[in-house]
Parts: structure tokens; sequence; C-alpha cells
């Protein structure tokens, strides 16, 4: 469980803080494909702890987060119902995809949307809990990027495996 800790810390602290615009105001980061992509990959205990370990570093001020920034204000900025997300979404996608049902690949891709899903869900609920009148478009700015980073993760995850079995997909790498 370490090795594989540490792979998905490594992975969040290099990819995280990379931010790609694609609309204004509303950053498209790689922090959930990685969140997700550790959890789908070796299940909610590697992904809760990683995104533990990742919030805390980059709470701590290591330059972590999108566009390379860092400290506990985060916390109390308007992303920061996504930080909670991110825990919400490793734990539970992690789970899932310790279910068999979700070891097929179609179900496997529905995972991938479900942990965008609760991200953006606690993203949203933070954006109204600030009262932000903007919430909603800020939401909206990100979906596309969430239903691309899904695609993304759920097609690595698969060729990963693919690779490892030498077959069609018939499980995840969970242990």
């Amino acid at each position: 469980m370490l090795i594989k800790v540490l792979i998905s810390c490594v992975l969040l602290y290099f990819l995280g803080p990379i931010v790609i615009s694609m609309q204004e105001n509303m950053p498209v980061t790689l922090q959930s494909l990685v969140i997700l992509f550790s959890a789908i990959a070796f299940g909610w205990r590697v992904g809760l702890v990683s995104t533990v370990l990742y919030l805390i570093a980059g709470g701590m001020g290591l330059p972590v987060f999108a566009g390379y920034k860092g400290g506990w204000q985060a916390f109390g900025s308007i992303y920061a119902g996504f930080f909670f997300g991110f825990l919400a979404a490793s734990l539970i996608s992690g789970y899932l995809t310790e279910l068999a049902a979700f070891r097929k690949t179609i179900p496997s891709i529905l995972n991938w949307f479900i942990g965008h899903l609760i991200i953006l869900a606690f993203g949203a609920i933070w954006m109204i809990r600030l009262d932000l009148p903007e919430w909603q478009d800020n939401i909206e700015k990100v979906i596309p990027g969430a239903i691309i980073k899904s695609v993304i993760g759920a097609l690595v995850i698969d060729l990963i495996v693919r690779f490892m079995t030498r077959g069609p997909r018939k499980q995840a790498f969970v242990d």
C-alpha cells in the first residue's frame, strides 16, 4: 500500500498544480484526474490516504494546488468545496472500484463520471454556502473539463489494465 500511496502522491504533487485554461475564472486542473486515478486504480484506502496527504501538503504551503499555490487560506476560498469533494470522491469511487460490478469497462467509465459529479457537487454546495451569485456559471464552466478528464482517466486505466493482463479487461488492479 505504501508504494501505491507514494506513486499517487508524486503524481498529485507534480500534476495537481497544472492549470489548463479553457474558460475564464474557473481553472481546469489535473487534480481531480489524478485523485480519481489513485482511487480507481488502487482502491479507496490508497485514494483517501493520498488525497489527505496532498491536502495537508498544500495546506502547509507546498505549491501543489492549482497554479502552484499552497497554504491554509485555500480552504477558505471559493474552491475549497472542491477539496472536500476530492475526499468524498476518492472514498466513494475507490470503494466502487472494489466492487465486482465496477470492474467491467462500462461501470468503470461510469465510476469516473460519478467521482467528478461528487467533486462538482461539493464545489457547488460550497459556492452556494458562500452566497456567490455566479456559482452556477462557475460550475457550468468546469463541466466540459470534468467530462474530458473522465474519458481520459477511463481510457488510461483501461489501457494500463489491458497492457498488464495482455487481453481484454477482466478486473481492476485493486488488491
